[in-house]
């Protein structure tokens, strides 16, 4: 493992480009951001800043080519349905997200600086970490096999619950009726999109720990899935109304399980 560390840090290198060209994309669309005095933007491009890794390490990886290209194909076809999505969201709104506006209050004063290192740079730090499996199996000479397709189906399932909990959630809050969300897969997570996203990434892991010295990187994963469960916490509930209050306590919270009665 201490060899595939040191390789990571030695210039020219595929790990050294793609950190550049990570604080490089996160830098312009933060300069977007205050040009349009609207920081939801930056959600449109998490998924992307993944392809853009991928798309690296794909090109310029010393590793067994096969892997990278597959590696390159999963995280393209999930980052730009994401991408896609949340950018069709965004361009919805007329308003900048209550998340991000209620920060902009707070930090009036100082908000482009302070969105520039807590937002854009976390951001940015998460991207490098979650992605390394892909950044090292890109370098790793690889046996392509059985787990390979294991984590492709793990991947895909991840992908397909995710797509389903956006759309669904779409559909609901398109209809405007201030009910709450309790059919398909919200009938059994609170946030089965969440759930998927943190799958498909595992799935990707599994394929990237074909290559030798990697798995040591469900580091990437595992910040995924923790960013995604702190992530999910009740702002989106109002559990003052009974019917929300029911919903919250009969429902797991994250990983789809049957209704508590």
């Amino acid at each position: 493992m201490s060899g595939v560390l040191a390789s990571l840090l030695l210039p020219g290198l595929p790990s050294v480009w793609v950190a550049v060209a990570v604080v490089a994309l996160f830098l312009a669309v933060w300069a977007v951001s205050v040009r349009i005095e609207d920081v939801g933007i930056v959600d449109t491009f998490w998924g992307l800043s993944f392809v853009l890794v991928a798309a690296i390490v794909a090109v310029t990886g010393e590793g067994d080519t096969g892997l990278r290209w597959i590696l390159l194909a999963m995280t393209a076809l999930w980052g730009v349905r994401l991408g896609g999505f949340l950018f069709a969201r965004f361009r919805r709104h007329d308003e900048e997200d209550p998340r991000y506006a209620a920060i902009r209050k707070r930090q009036s004063h100082r908000f482009a600086v302070y969105s520039l290192v807590v937002i854009f740079g976390t951001q940015a730090v998460a991207v490098l970490l979650v992605s390394l499996p892909i950044q090292v199996a890109g370098q790793s000479d690889a046996d392509v096999g059985a787990l390979v397709l294991v984590g492709i189906v793990v991947w895909a399932i991840g992908v397909v619950i995710e797509a389903l909990g956006d759309e669904q959630k779409r559909r609901h809050s398109a209809a405007k009726d201030g009910s709450v969300l309790d059919s398909g897969l919200w009938r059994y997570s609170r946030h089965p999109n969440k759930f998927g996203d943190a799958l498909a990434w595992w799935g990707i892991w599994l394929v990237a720990a074909t290559a030798g010295g990697t798995w040591w990187t469900f580091i990437g994963p595992a910040v995924m899935t923790f960013v995604l469960v702190r992530g999910t916490g009740e702002d989106d509930h109002d559990t003052s109304s009974d019917e929300e209050a029911a919903y919250v306590r009969r429902t797991s919270k994250f990983v789809p399980l049957p209704p508590r009665s």
